[in-house]
């Protein structure tokens, strides 16, 4: 059984509207008494399931990283993927996609679904079959979590981005395109997995769209 703790490396769980297990975080983190309901907006902010201490949001699509390089460490990606998604809420909706070399490989529809039981099991049975190996190509998986709605046809309000890996430059550029072409923007939370190598790109990517970035160590892992 994985046990994990990263709250000792992550502060600002309580204030993510949202790529750790934050126990003493609550909706109501304050510890005001509120004795008539908040407006839908609100309830929706403070869902309390996270992914590496971040909040989720209502449509949330996972993008992760799945190169050879991750082989030794895959199996907490997938235990902390797994957690995140069996404490989701049914009228929240998400999407999985891993990236390495080539095309992205991601979970049937091929759509953000909603939480359901049955949605989540389906996921958890895709999770299995991935293993990792080949290189760290990740545009395609981003392009795609941009492109990818609900049967709504509504667009992700926040994406997962986790890597080991470093990533080109040309990245901030096309990510701030697609981020134009969309009515209203996309946070992006981005992780450093046990290595520090692409960590200059990801803190510009989850700065210059709305989110927040952390390094997962390997001391996080229990290692």
């Amino acid at each position: 059984m994985l046990s994990i703790n990263f709250r000792h490396t992550l502060g600002v769980c309580a204030g993510a509207v949202l790529l750790a297990t934050c126990g003493a975080c609550t909706p109501n983190s304050a510890g005001v008494s509120v004795t008539t309901a908040p407006p839908r907006s609100t309830r929706l902010a403070n869902i309390p399931v996270e992914f590496y201490g971040f909040r989720a949001g209502r449509r949330v699509v996972y993008v992760i990283d799945r190169s050879g390089s991750m082989f030794d460490t895959f199996d907490y990606v997938q235990a902390e993927l797994k957690r995140s998604i069996r404490r989701l809420k049914p009228m929240q909706y998400f999407h999985i996609i891993f990236f390495a070399v080539g095309e992205p490989d991601e979970n049937t529809p091929m759509m953000m679904v909603p939480a359901t039981g049955a949605n989540k099991k389906q996921a958890y049975k895709y999770l299995a079959g991935i293993t990792a190996e080949g290189q760290t190509k990740p545009m395609k998986a981003i392009e795609r979590a941009f492109a990818v709605k609900n049967k709504k046809g509504k667009h992700a309000q926040l994406i997962y981005l986790l890597t080991d890996g470093e990533f080109d430059p040309e990245a901030l550029k096309k990510i701030k395109q697609m981020q134009v072409k969309l009515k209203t923007k996309i946070k992006i939370n981005t992780i450093s997995f046990v290595y520090r190598g692409g960590e200059k790109i990801l803190k510009q990517i989850a700065a210059e769209n709305g989110g927040t970035y952390t390094f997962v160590s390997p001391d996080d892992l229990g290692r």
